[in-house]
Formats: C-alpha cells, sequence, structure tokens
C-alpha cells in the first residue's frame, strides 16, 4: 500500500456523504503522489462511477474545470464521460484534505504503444478534440482570458522563452543536476529547445474556447476493438485557444509524422475549421511545452531523492518529440500535412 493508500479516508462514505450513493465496492484505481490525486472505481445499484480526489489547494481549478465539464456534457460533447452532481447541486465535494467529483465509469483502455494507433483511432481523436473546441466556443464566457501559468509568462506563451532561460539556469546552479549521469539526457534535449526558441515566435490567440490542456495517451481510452471510448482526466478543462490540445494531438500521438498528423487533422477539420498557421504554431507549441515538462521532472528531481526511479523513464516521449520537433522543416511539414489531409 503506498503513502497515499494509507492515509486516504473511507471512500465509500465520501460517496454517501456526497451524492447519497452506497457502494457495493470500491476499488483504489490510483494513488498518485505525484499530485496527490486519488482515482477509485465504485459500483453501486444505479451504475459504476470514477471517485476523483485532489488536494484541497486545488479546489477553484477543479471547480472551474468541473463546471465547465457539465456545460459542455449540456451541448451535447459526446466523448466526456457524464458528471454527477451533488446532494447539494453542486459538482464538487469538498472535506478537510481534499475536493471529490463524481463521474461515470468508462470501459475503456489507454494505449501507450505508439505502433498499435491507427490511421482511424487517430481520426476518432482529431474529431473528438474538434468537437470538444467547437462546443467550448458556446460556453466559454465572455470576457474570458487563457488560464496563466503559476508564473511570470502569459497564457498564450508571452514571455515564456526568457523565463525558460531563466528557470533553466536556476536549476543548472545546482552542482547535482548539472553532474547526475541519468539527467544528461534531459540536460541535452533542453538545450536543443531552448537553442530553438529564437525562431518558434509566438502563436497567435485563436477564438478562445475550452481546452482540455493534458492530452496525453493516458488520458485517453479505446476499446479493444479501437473504438474512442472516452476523453478523461478533466480536472484542466478552462479557457484556453486549442493549441495545446492540439500539439498534443500531433506530437504525443501521431509522433510529428505527417501522414499519421494528417488522420488528425481530417478528424479534427470535421468539426472546427483549422489553418496552415495553426499547424506551425503546433510545432512550436510542443517544442515550449515539452521543454517545461522536462524541467519540470528536473525540479521534481531535485525535491524528491526518494522518487527518482520514478520520474525519468517517461519523459522519454518528450525528448523524442523536441527533437523532431527541432528538425523538421516547418513549411515541408504542413505542406505535407495538408497534402495528406485532401487525398
Amino acid at each position: 500500500m503506498s503513502q497515499v493508500e494509507a492515509a486516504l479516508p473511507n471512500l465509500a462514505a465520501i460517496l454517501e456523504a456526497g451524492w447519497g450513493t452506497t457502494p457495493k465496492v470500491v476499488r483504489t484505481v490510483h494513488a498518485r503522489w505525484f499530485t496527490g490525486k486519488v482515482l477509485a472505481r465504485c459500483d453501486a445499484d444505479d451504475g459504476s462511477w470514477c471517485l476523483a480526489g485532489s488536494p484541497a489547494a486545488d479546489g477553484r481549478r477543479v471547480a472551474t474545470s468541473a463546471n465547465f465539464h457539465a456545460r459542455l456534457q449540456e451541448a451535447g460533447c459526446r466523448v466526456l464521460p457524464t458528471i454527477r452532481a451533488t446532494r447539494a447541486g453542486e459538482f464538487l465535494h469538498q472535506d478537510d484534505t481534499r475536493v471529490w467529483t463524481l463521474t461515470s465509469w468508462e470501459e475503456g483502455a489507454p494505449e501507450h504503444e505508439h505502433a498499435i494507433w491507427t490511421g482511424s483511432m487517430l481520426e476518432q481523436l482529431g474529431r473528438a478534440v474538434g468537437e470538444l473546441h467547437r462546443l467550448g466556443w458556446r460556453v466559454v464566457p465572455e470576457g474570458a482570458v487563457p488560464r496563466c501559468p503559476p508564473t511570470n509568462w502569459a497564457g498564450d506563451w508571452t514571455g515564456f522563452d526568457q523565463w525558460a532561460v531563466r528557470r533553466w539556469d536556476t536549476l543548472m546552479s545546482d552542482s547535482e543536476v548539472t553532474t547526475a549521469p541519468e539527467l544528461e539526457p534531459l540536460r541535452r534535449c533542453i538545450a536543443v529547445a531552448l537553442d530553438a526558441l529564437a525562431s518558434l515566435g509566438t502563436p497567435r490567440i485563436r477564438n478562445l474556447t475550452i481546452a482540455h490542456d493534458d492530452l496525453w495517451t493516458e488520458h485517453v481510452l479505446f476499446s479493444q476493438d479501437g473504438r474512442l471510448v472516452a476523453i478523461i482526466d478533466l480536472d484542466g478543462l478552462d479557457a484556453g485557444d486549442g493549441h495545446g490540445d492540439l500539439s498534443a494531438l500531433l506530437s504525443d500521438f501521431a509522433n510529428l509524422e505527417p501522414d499519421l498528423c494528417a488522420h488528425v487533422v481530417r478528424g479534427y477539420r470535421s468539426e472546427i475549421d483549422i489553418s496552415s498557421e495553426d499547424l506551425v504554431a503546433a510545432r512550436a507549441t510542443t517544442i515550449r511545452h515539452h521543454a517545461l515538462v522536462l524541467m519540470e521532472r528536473i525540479r521534481l528531481w531535485q525535491d524528491r531523492p526518494d522518487r527518482r526511479a520514478d520520474l525519468i523513464p517517461p519523459t522519454r516521449c518528450w525528448q523524442r518529440s523536441i527533437r523532431t520537433a527541432v528538425d523538421l522543416n516547418a513549411d515541408s511539414w504542413v505542406s505535407a500535412i495538408l497534402n495528406a489531409t485532401q487525398l
């Protein structure tokens, strides 16, 4: 049993107090030290549910995402699991340490092996994210702005390049970071990304929508026959321009390969338009975002010496994406995607 699991409250009692449901079986699915988040499957007479608990400090963010989740559901977004209101009519139940949400349990599995991804799977995913963004236009509040990261740079990446250099200089002032052999691949990859920043340009803000903001293979469920079941882990839903979601589809799922990216674009375009400028921006966002993720992993490596073995192996996909994106000829890459899309 992990430290997080050992500290859990009675999950059945949480479900009863918040939603008035008495479960037959409660199974902890994940207890993540990385985020402090807990996920459990709860089987009850009225169905199977996913109970998610986030640290209380994340309450405002989770409340925002839960409200957008419900509004997207009402607008007809078919790929999101159903979110259930508490007995008090809210979408959030809070206790002393966590905030809890309840959504329908979706039977499906993530696919981590890139060789198994098919054009049909990628097109379904592109269509689903396109639908999310199209319907997001309807529910985003008037006057909304992109959510800014907890740093001194804006949500449209303005100021990120300067911040990233300062951040990296701070990390590299630690002699352990500069000498640890296991960090050498990350150090080289981050250096490649920082060298590329000057030529990337800052993406323009498109029409604001509701963005997922944490799309990767763990958060997409498919059935055994390759049917998209659901996009999950929705506690980051917020106002955004969709560049981050699009870049994730093209890099983390389609590996930036033009033929595979064309399937994503074809699906996305069935719901909402996408331009060549959007594709160029997605490449730039891939480089910036993945450099940010790698630097954050190194910061966690500094802070949690007892969990270092958990932090480095999952970064290989982001390292690969950075190098691939930097080496791309953007114009040729975009032309290849658009030509393949028209076939």
